[in-house]
């Protein structure tokens, strides 16, 4: 039965093991899963969502096929919905009810949005990936979470119809890890189960041999008894001995009886490896007789092997023997000498027996026969020493060999690869794709992950990502410059409307006015070209979007660097050169967050500052034209502020004492401008705030017979170099202050300037 139960187990774990080797293997095969679909909806833009992407993991193998042109844009899903707007555009998500199998995912397309064309979305300042190709675009990438996908055509005509997107796949086969584990456990329990019938295999067989030998020595003593010849013979132990007792054993264990010949001599096994065993038969005596002993004649025992060896007087033939009068003293009895009888089943009487050894012994059993007492022996006495009998020529073959027993050896190698396959195929099946989803509690898919732990840590928390990064900033930063460098060349203002607005564009519109008009004219500060060493992004998700960044002036120069503040007004701008000065010697920049976090704008201000941004350029002018005077001197740092030093009171003073004052009249007024400040919070909650002020000098004939005269910008500007009204000329300061928080409080520290004359016309009266 145990047998049986071993193969059963044995069988059941073959089969368990092939049921989920075949599972894992083929889970193994499926290396990709793939989503695609086609729309005709004739919609300019598809917008492939964030969660397509982000629904699994790995590296994802994007193909997009149409007709014509091919825009392909990865931005944040923010940026995406921001840019598309009312656009009329298809937006894909997985469709499961289209499923045909794990590998095999359809794409489901849903049509919103009114307006029919769309700009080309290509070199806008959002968007992290750019393609470009005509007719199919193939890409592998790794849209990470909180990114999408816009694809366009040219803006006017139907965006591409069909979409491919596909992910490796690791295979999903929930029985195969159960079966792998149970065909372990089976084969196991074969295997022991089996050891445990052949163990009691040989446990029977020593009982019934043991068994055997016990019942074959008892049954030999009890038919010796019985023998009427008292013939006794010893053979030592052989092979052929050794099967007829197994024979016997076998026959009784079936239920038979022992049967012994009566007819054939009872031999008595000796084992070779133990010493004989002395059997004392009890003395025979004869009855002693009153007249002389008389010896009778007797036929020798035939006794193979003696316990003795010493001449004898007694005739071997059956002859009568005559009496022989006992004239002589008694003579004593020999004592037999073990020595010379090393396989003798007998042992010669003890040392204290006065029992003698005489052919009567055998003699008619009709005589009385009359047994004295022994003496008693001695306490002292040791007991004789029997020598151990030596091993015959075929005991080697019953010793055990020394050492290490190797018979099994080749067993214990041949189990090595069936047991390793099953740990092997056991521990690939601990994969959790290997087993049901409800028993793991495992996602079967692992979703996308965020290209940095940064971005994690932005989702996870719920926080907007920053509106730029590094690589951006510097991007703009960089095409900033190129086409600053080409309008300075070209004296061409229209050149920097892709990346100027506000005051920086103004500036240099009025100076390539001037240029134009007199080629002696200074040109404008050139913009720098060098690294960006300081940069502080808004996070958000709105617009306009702020970012302030601190850029070098070039490589070779030893000028100060230059404070940039870029914006961007809605998705479908660029970021824009809003504001442009250059620092201060000596200034320190607050501590602000880092790149990859960003911070808020001046318009999500954490708290109130020492003075509000919408105020701080009024009250900065108030201080230039009064100086100690204004009631804001006490807000403002004197400290490395340069343009107080150029535009205070000596220099008004100089101006008006270099005219006639009886000829004209001077007059000078500051104000700030109607451009809203610019800003950054930095870490602590202070914030670097770019605003703008105007220096206005008007000068006017005194009289109607007064003529004045102009020359340099101010003519260039105005267009005349001579009137009898006068001329009034307009300076634009683009200032940039770091303004702290009404909790910490101090004075606001003055950063840099950037001034040059805006506009100059003449007086109409």
């Amino acid at each position: 039965m145990r047998f049986i139960l071993a193969a059963v187990a044995f069988v059941a774990s073959v089969v368990a093991l092939v049921v989920g080797g075949i599972q894992f293997v083929g889970a193994a095969q499926a290396t990709t899963v793939t989503a695609d679909g086609t729309t005709d909806s004739g919609a300019p833009v598809i917008v492939i969502n964030d969660d397509v992407f982000s629904s699994r993991a790995g590296l994802q193998d994007i193909r997009i096929e149409g007709d014509g042109a091919i825009n392909v844009i990865i931005g944040r899903t923010s940026d995406i919905e921001a840019w598309v707007g009312d656009a009329r555009h298809d937006e894909v998500t997985l469709d499961e009810d289209s499923t045909h199998s794990r590998e095999h995912i359809g794409l489901k397309f849903t049509e919103s949005g009114t307006e029919e064309t769309v700009p080309n979305p290509i070199g806008n300042d959002l968007w992290y990936e750019e393609h470009e190709g005509e007719g199919s675009v193939q890409l592998s990438t790794v849209v990470a979470p909180g990114y999408s996908m816009l694809i366009t055509s040219d803006g006017d005509n139907p965006a591409p119809s069909t979409v491919s997107v596909t992910w490796p796949l690791g295979g999903y086969a929930p029985m195969s890890g159960p079966l792998l584990v149970i065909g372990a456990v089976l084969f196991v329990l074969a295997l022991a189960l089996l050891w445990w019938a052949l163990a009691h295999r040989r446990r029977v067989k020593r009982q019934l041999a043991s068994a055997t030998r016990k019942r074959g020595r008892s049954a030999a003593v009890a038919a010796a008894g019985a023998d009427a010849n008292g013939e006794w013979s010893v053979v030592p132990w052989d092979d052929e001995v050794a099967e007829a007792a197994q024979l016997r054993a076998d026959n009784v264990a079936a239920g038979g009886e022992l049967v012994v010949d009566e007819d054939a001599p009872i031999e008595f096994p000796v084992e070779p490896a133990t010493a004989p065993v002395p059997v004392s038969p009890e003395p025979v005596v004869t009855e002693p007789v009153a007249s002389e002993p008389v010896v009778e004649a007797v036929e020798e025992p035939p006794v193979e092997a003696t316990a003795f060896d010493e001449p004898s007087d007694v005739a071997a033939s059956t002859e009568e023997v005559p009496v022989v009068e006992d004239t002589a003293e008694p003579v004593e009895p020999v004592e037999p000498e073990l020595a010379d009888a090393p396989n003798s089943a007998f042992a010669p009487p003890s040392e204290a027996s006065s029992d003698t050894w005489t052919a009567a012994e055998l003699g008619d059993a009709s005589e009385p026969v009359v047994e004295p007492e022994p003496e008693p022996e001695p306490e002292s006495a040791p007991a004789p020493e029997v020598p151990a009998a030596p091993a015959s020529d075929d005991d080697s073959k019953w010793r055990r060999p020394r050492g290490r027993n190797r018979s099994s050896a080749p067993r214990r190698s041949f189990l090595i690869a069936p047991v390793a396959m099953v740990v092997g195929l056991t521990l690939a099946g601990c994969a959790p794709q290997y087993w049901p989803a409800e028993w793991t509690n495992a996602e079967l898919q692992p979703t996308g992950t965020a290209t940095s732990t940064v971005d994690a840590a932005l989702l996870d928390e719920g926080a907007h990502p920053p509106a730029l990064n590094m690589e951006q900033i510097q991007n703009v930063v960089t095409e900033a410059a190129d086409l600053a460098n080409q309008a300075d060349g070209e004296l061409d203002a229209s050149v920097l409307e892709p990346r100027f607005e506000g005051d920086a564009l103004a500036e240099r519109i009025a100076l390539y006015k001037a240029k134009k008009a007199d080629s002696e004219l200074p040109s404008p500060a050139a913009f720098p070209t060098g690294d960006v060493v300081y940069a502080v992004p808004e996070s958000t998700d709105e617009f306009p979007r702020t970012t302030f960044v601190v850029v070098n002036a070039n490589a070779d120069a030893s000028e100060a660097p230059f404070g940039v503040m870029l914006v961007q007004d809605t998705a479908r701008d660029n970021f824009k050169v809003a504001s442009l000065t250059q620092l201060a010697p000596n200034v320190s920049l607050p501590e602000s967050a880092p790149t990859s976090i960003g911070s808020a704008s001046i318009r999500d201000l954490p708290g109130d500052l020492v003075i509000a941004p919408s105020d701080l350029a009024g009250a900065y002018a108030d201080v230039i034209a009064n100086g100690s005077d204004s009631q804001y001197a006490s807000l403002f740092s004197a400290d490395n502020d340069t343009l107080r030093s150029q535009v205070n009171q000596e220099y008004r003073d100089a101006q008006t004492e270099a005219l006639d004052p009886e000829a004209t009249d001077v007059e000078f007024k500051y104000e700030g401008t109607d451009t809203a400040p610019l800003g950054m919070v930095s870490l602590d909650d202070g914030a670097i705030i770019a605003v703008s002020i105007n220096e206005i000098e008007t000068v006017s004939a005194a009289n109607d017979r007064a003529r004045i005269t102009v020359s340099g910008a101010t003519a260039a500007l105005s267009g005349i170099e001579t009137t009898e009204y006068g001329f009034t000329r307009t300076y634009t300061d683009q200032l940039l202050f770091y303004v702290p928080s009404a909790e910490t409080g101090g004075e606001v520290q003055f950063l840099g300037v950037s001034q040059a004359m805006t506009s100059a016309s003449e007086l109409s009266e």
